[in-house]
């Protein structure tokens, strides 16, 4: 082989310009081998040696790009060194000509890269050599160079065409130059397919950009490309790896990316998506794709589905829809037009799990099943055959007694003395949002005609958070909620009942939520499952708000009537009176407001509703009675002097976090009106008449709120104008004689605000363009010296 000289350039050595124009190649065969596909490859071997004779006096590194190594025809290049030395200070500079990517190599990045460079895009690549003394040594040889050829394809998928879509998972990365694919896992260790690490110097590549439009693969730049090292593979087809930080970002691939997979053990699954650098045509050739099929069935070695894949998907992480957990690594293509599946290696293949480095103590669905009932826990001994999750951040702990911090929790147990509970003390250890899952046995309760999980909960906190009750009939893979509650719930236990699934394998378990500080315990306690009715459940009934030692503040600034507690759930207001009391309360989509209403004189407005302030909102209160056309309408239908039961699904109409519950009797206009209130119950489905309630509440389905548009003083005195109404693009507010400071807001019917401006007395239009704002219902909001006014408008 020629050898190449340097020749003395100004102020610094740079490597000369040379092009290979006599080289052995060894091409790389293409035959698709499991599901990878190696790159397209000629290898060319070259034999150049630097070694200067004299040294440099000066760190000015030159930039001329005339000093190139080249290969005709290339599509991308890889430099393979041999013999290197770089002292204290020195290193090799390498820059694409194609797109400017550039690698600097020390003396380390040398040897985390294995005396190799990073792929560059094109056939051109500068070299440019940096010493910054006479005393530095530096001295090494190109042995060979990877060139890219153009790609030739093949292609096999399931059904007649190939139905992979374009898909950007940042923790999923090209493995080259074998072709395959390779993923982060929750602890920053990679995952691929065992035949997929067989040979030396491989990259892990993000973020891959499109191919060129003839199919030849474009590389990303260096900072997202990563060596792969400390490699364990099994004999089953999978293979766990780590990779070095990246030599130009300092980063490690899971800190770059910001993303990973959990990875868990499951006997069966729903929907499967496979995403992988699979081969294609043109620009989308062994770019990611991705694409979902349905699970057809599993060992406990291998996972089976009908989704596409292609070669270069080796090594694609087998994902569960239906909960987002990787269940496996993708190995094997069997799919044809005419059938079969395609196949990969099971994450509960026990060397394969030990190898990822992740906890292996989450429960084994219906590892045990019960099929006797009643069946009853109440933790008196121990938790029995429950197990603890590791998805979560929290473990329940058994107690008896009170819990450990003040103001929050049970003070003993719901049957006996123990209970399970949730401890939240800890800032960013037990909250803000911590969570904590418990699983119960497996049950075939197939022999039960209503089968039923009944419990006793205590959510005592002023920051309290959520509990959750979900079940599975597909041994883990998915879940479903079937009881949810939010919010302090005071200091006694409170019951629940709750209809079960029929299943021969019905899995369920408790899922708790701390809040946003430490006074937010959960408890759980005398848990059973048994045939519905078949026993006397304690506490049946809903519970009902009790008045006694409650104090009723003054509530919105035309509060000037009286108020008069009746009895412990009874309370009257007359005249001109808007009164709240403290209630913490999560509203969900399944939250329902129970009550009893009477009514011997009529106002203006007689309603409730919740609240976070002292300002009242037409959108946030329930109007059963009244004169005045303000507030939620959908159920104003009170008429004569007799008790009438109300249930109203709140969360069918405003959701999020409140602090009080209020009732308004509003009569600017004179005195003698009145409304009683009794037997007030907020709940989400906990107790027996619930059911009975939410058919009540939701006879008419999904309530589309009907919110009046008359203020609390006449419209006219307020001089406002709303046009068009429906709207489409700009709305226009005409204001006349306002007094003093006005303050507009546009909010939706969840009383999001969406608009806010304020100004001082005027007169005028403001204009605000709604083009953008979602189709629905908006409420106007006007403040001034004058009153307060709420009208509607719709979006189309």
């Amino acid at each position: 082989m020629k050898k190449l000289s340097f020749s003395k350039l100004g102020r610094g050595y740079l490597l000369p310009l040379f092009k290979i124009s006599l080289f052995l190649t060894i091409f790389t065969t293409a035959e698709v081998v499991f599901g990878q596909q190696p790159l397209s490859t000629k290898n060319v071997l070259y034999d150049w040696k630097y070694s200067p004779s004299d040294r440099i006096s000066t760190n000015t590194l030159r930039e001329e790009p005339d000093h190139i190594v080249e290969v005709p025809g290339a599509t991308w290049l890889r430099i393979y060194f041999d013999g290197v030395e770089l002292g204290s200070g020195s290193y090799i500079k390498l820059t694409s000509l194609t797109d400017g990517a550039s690698q600097i190599l020390d003396v380390d990045k040398m040897r985390q890269w294995s005396n190799s460079s990073a792929y560059f895009n094109g056939n051109r690549v500068k070299i440019q050599v940096f010493q910054p003394n006479r005393s530095t040594k530096v001295a090494f040889s190109i042995k060979s160079v990877d060139a890219g050829q153009p790609e030739a394809t093949t292609f096999s998928q399931c059904g007649s065409t190939d139905d992979r879509i374009p898909s950007n998972d940042a923790a999923i990365g090209r493995i080259v130059p074998i072709g395959c694919t390779g993923w982060i896992i929750k602890n920053g260790k990679m995952v691929t397919a065992g035949h997929c690490v067989g040979s030396s110097s491989q990259i892990l590549e993000f973020n891959v950009p499109t191919s060129n439009s003839n199919g030849d693969i474009v590389h990303p730049d260096p900072s997202d490309q990563y060596t792969i090292t400390n490699v364990v593979e099994g004999s089953l087809d999978w293979a766990v790896f780590e990779t070095l930080p990246n030599s130009e970002t300092g980063l490690t691939a899971i800190d770059a990316q910001g993303k990973s997979f959990d990875v868990k053990q499951v006997s069966t699954a729903g929907t499967i998506r496979i995403t992988g650098y699979g081969v294609d045509t043109g620009s989308s050739n062994q770019t990611q794709q991705t694409h979902t099929g349905p699970y057809s069935s599993s060992t406990s070695t291998k996972l089976y589905y009908n989704v596409d894949t292609e070669g270069g998907n080796s090594g694609s992480p087998v994902v569960d829809e239906n909960t987002g957990y990787a269940i496996g690594v993708h190995t094997n293509g069997g799919c044809s037009p005419s059938g079969g599946n395609n196949s990969g290696t099971n994450a509960r293949v026990a060397a394969f799990w030990q190898a990822m480095g992740l906890d292996t103590t989450d429960p084994e669905p219906c590892a045990t099943t019960i099929s006797s009932f009643p069946y009853s826990q109440s933790f008196e001994s121990n938790i029995g055959s429950w197990t603890q999750y590791n998805d979560d951040d929290l473990d329940w702990t058994r107690n008896s007694g009170g819990t450990a911090s003040d103001n929050t929790g049970p003070s003993s147990g719901a049957d006996g003395s123990s209970y399970l509970y949730i401890e939240a003390s800890g800032s960013n250890t037990g909250y803000p949002s911590k969570t904590a899952t418990i699983g119960m046995p497996c049950f075939n309760v197939t022999s039960l005609t209503k089968p039923t999980l009944n419990f006793a909960y205590n959510m005592y906190g002023a920051a309290m958070g959520s509990l959750t009750v979900q079940t599975s009939t597909d041994g883990g893979a998915t879940w479903a909620n079937a009881w949810t509650i939010s919010g302090n719930q005071g200091t006694d236990w409170k019951y629940a009942t709750v209809n079960l699934p029929s299943s021969s394998g019905l899995s369920i378990r408790f899922r708790g939520i701390t809040g946003s500080s430490w006074t937010s315990d959960i408890a759980i306690d005398q848990v059973s499952v048994k045939e519905a009715g078949s026993d006397p459940d304690p506490d049946p009934e809903c519970d009902i708000i009790s008045f006694d030692g409650i104090t009723f503040s003054s509530y919105s600034n035309v509060d000037a009537g009286n108020y008069s507690q009746i009895d412990g759930t009874t309370v009257l207001l007359e005249d001109n009176t808007w009164r709240s009391i403290p209630l913490n309360y999560t509203i969900t989509s399944n939250t329902i407001l129970e009550f009893e209403f009477r009514s011997t004189s009529e106002g203006e407005i007689h309603g409730i509703g919740f609240d976070t302030d002292a300002n009242a909102q037409s959108n946030r209160t329930f109007k059963v009675h009244g004169t005045q056309n303000w507030g939620i309408s959908n159920f104003d239908n009170y008429s004569g002097t007799s008790w009438v039961s109300y249930s109203i699904p709140v969360g069918d109409f405003y959701t999020g976090s409140f602090n009080r519950l209020f009732f308004s009797n509003d009569n600017d206009a004179g005195s003698g009106n009145n409304s009683y209130f009794r037997n007030v119950s907020v709940h989400e489905g906990d107790c027996v008449p619930s059911v009975e309630a939410r058919t009540i509440a939701r006879s008419a389905s999904k309530y589309i709120p009907v919110i009046g548009n008359e203020g609390n003083e006449d419209i006219e005195n307020f001089g406002m104008q709303i046009y068009p109404n429906p709207v489409k693009h700009r709305l226009n507010i005409g204001l006349q004689n306002i007094e003093g400071t006005w303050d507009i807001k546009i909010m939706s019917v969840e009383g999001k605000v969406f608009l806010h401006r304020q100004g001082t007395a005027s007169t005028g239009t403001i204009s605000a363009d709604l083009t953008d704002f979602p189709s629905g219902v908006y409420i106007i909001s006007l403040s001034s010296d004058n009153g307060k006014i709420h009208q509607k408008v719709i979006k189309d």
